[in-house]
């Protein structure tokens, strides 16, 4: 029947489950594996979790009232009411309902976007993560109104199923998920922002030996790639997951020490996608004669400062490597 309903459209199928009991019952199941169960409307064809994204409804009623088992849920959290109490009270009732057993069972792909004071939330978060026997994808975005960067150095997440894991604005204390093999982190890695920082000046506890993929993604230095400093935070980040044969590096720039630094600590890598490179000269590509797997290179910019001072932009186009132009 799945294979049948593959073919129609979600009237049809609708139609179809008005035949008897078991046809409704089969169009459930299809539905939860296949759909999603969604509190907010997207602007594009993305499904990141922005804070301009409207909420519908009232999240707590929808997670108490839905009687299909949803194995997938996007829950946006993000209310724009002016109160803080307010909002914390309808975070607090939403988790209340989302944290239930009968969810925590069934969550296969978990995506939660809050706002304002998350923080309060942490030990709820950590307990709930480490009951999903069958969570495989987890996102967690969050967001502060001010500048304050350290968020949730106490949020704990441990998972014996996990296998995709996206955090944005947050830096975890733990990540102990033995079947991790994607890792998302969206956080600022320059000197004053780094993880070591938020942990006073102890390394935070990340089993990352099973990672296979590696994707950071920083906002925050789209106007400014040139003034950051990347080195201290890129640095610690590499001692924590050599063996990864994927990175990929989106909303800043690297420097040819940074760049030097990512071949040497990660020499397996097989594909390599940077978003901006600064550079001197040409000569910044001899450190990837240190990566002899690598199949994919991908920068999107060059910024480049010649002898006399001019900077130069330059856009370049994802390609496959091959080992005779290096």
């Amino acid at each position: 029947m799945f294979n049948i309903f593959d073919y129609l459209d979600h009237e049809s199928r609708k139609s179809a489950s008005l035949a008897c009991c078991r046809w409704e019952q089969i169009y459930s199941n299809y539905c939860t594996k296949r759909f999603v169960l969604c509190n907010y409307r997207c602007h594009d064809q993305s499904d990141f979790i922005r804070y301009r994204d409207p909420t519908t409804g009232d999240p707590a009623s929808m997670l108490k009232h839905t009687q299909r088992p949803y194995r997938k849920v996007h829950l946006n959290l993000f209310f724009k009411e002016e109160k803080s109490i307010i909002v914390d009270r309808k975070v607090s009732n939403a988790l209340g309902e989302l944290f239930q057993p009968r969810w925590l069972q069934q969550l296969v792909v978990l995506k939660l976007g809050m706002a304002l004071s998350p923080e309060r939330f942490t030990v709820e978060l950590s307990d709930a993560v480490a009951k999903m026997d069958h969570l495989q994808e987890l996102c967690l975005h969050f967001m502060r109104e001010d500048t304050d960067w350290p968020l949730f150095s106490k949020l704990k997440l441990v998972n014996a199923s996990l296998n995709m894991l996206e955090v944005q604005d947050v830096w975890p204390g733990v990540i102990d998920c033995p079947n991790l093999r994607a890792l998302t982190i969206g956080f600022p890695l320059y000197n004053n922002c780094n993880p070591y920082v938020l942990h006073r000046g102890q390394g935070p506890f990340w089993n990352m030996k099973q990672l296979k993929e590696l994707t950071i993604i920083d906002r925050s230095l789209n106007f400014h790639l040139e003034y950051k400093d990347l080195f201290t935070g890129m640095e610690q980040l590499c001692k924590l997951m050599p063996q990864i044969e994927r990175l990929n590096c989106y909303g800043f720039a690297i420097s040819e020490r940074e760049l030097r630094i990512i071949c040497e600590s990660f020499v397996g890598l097989e594909t390599l996608m940077l978003c901006s490179v600064k550079t001197h000269g040409a000569n910044v590509f001899h450190h990837l004669r240190k990566l002899p797997n690598l199949r994919k290179l991908g920068i999107f910019n060059m910024f480049m400062r010649e002898s006399f001072g001019v900077r130069c932009r330059s856009p370049l186009l994802a390609c496959p490597c091959s080992r005779s132009y290096f």
